[in-house]
């Protein structure tokens, strides 16, 4: 039988994430840091780009300090509302703890400066402008949708044999649990440098998404929507760069 200290900690653990992810829900709306609105960047459709100069930004340790900051609170803002949902309504049988949440959050920190260093790299080449915060360069959001697209492509394959699931299936561990969501969402994740880092629209959209992923039918429903959503985003580059 559960004793008082074990049932009370997976409770103190909810609570700590509901809390995580409202903080870190209105540091985003907030402007994230960056000292501008995020509401007039918020649109659906790609900005067009413009043929302007762009903003130079010197990339000191406390710039990329807070870019490795701002990344990781963005992907809290929208993964921890998913995967309160699957605990919540026991979709997983992973328990909220605070050791969980540590794991998580660590998972996540790794991606975020992982993609610290491609906005580096993209704003080194200027494919990335660092004042709208989002690709400028056409071949460069082709990639970006591409390396989005593939995997969810062989997940949504994959789950037609049933030899892949959701990430709340095969999740043994937080760890398991953590680096599988990681696997399932990260590709979609990098759409962000297409709509811009700062575009409330997409970073909503993508939340939903990653919910709908933890879903018991996310094993079909997140791929297929997945590729979806990359089509209409190709679809946009198309025009932009035509007309």
């Amino acid at each position: 039988m559960p004793t008082d200290a074990g049932i009370a900690k997976p409770q103190r653990g909810f609570v700590i994430a509901v809390a995580m992810t409202v903080a870190s829900w209105i540091f985003v709306l907030a402007g994230a840091g960056m000292g501008m609105s995020p509401w007039g960047m918020s649109v659906l459709v790609i900005p067009r780009h413009g043929g302007g100069m762009m903003m130079a930004v010197d990339w000191t340790a406390t710039y990329a300090v807070h870019m490795v900051v701002m990344w990781w609170i963005m992907m809290l803002a929208m993964m921890l509302p998913g995967v309160l949902l699957a605990i919540r309504l026991r979709w997983t049988s992973v328990q909220c703890s605070p050791e969980f949440l540590g794991v998580y959050a660590t998972v996540w920190f790794g991606f975020s400066v992982f993609a610290t260093g491609l906005q580096y790299a993209f704003q080194s080449a200027s494919w990335f402008d660092a004042m709208r915060m989002l690709s400028v360069n056409n071949a460069l959001s082709v990639c970006l949708l591409v390396v989005a697209a593939l995997p969810q492509g062989l997940l949504l394959l994959r789950a037609h044999r049933r030899t892949s699931g959701t990430p709340n299936e095969r999740a043994r561990s937080a760890s398991n649990y953590a680096v599988r969501c990681l696997i399932y969402s990260a590709s979609m994740m990098l759409l962000m440098f297409i709509g811009g880092l700062m575009n409330l629209v997409w970073t909503a959209g993508l939340s939903l998404w990653a919910a709908i992923q933890k879903s018991p039918n996310g094993t079909i429903i997140a791929p297929a929507s997945a590729l979806i959503i990359c089509l209409l985003v190709g679809a946009n580059i198309f025009l932009n760069s035509k007309y």
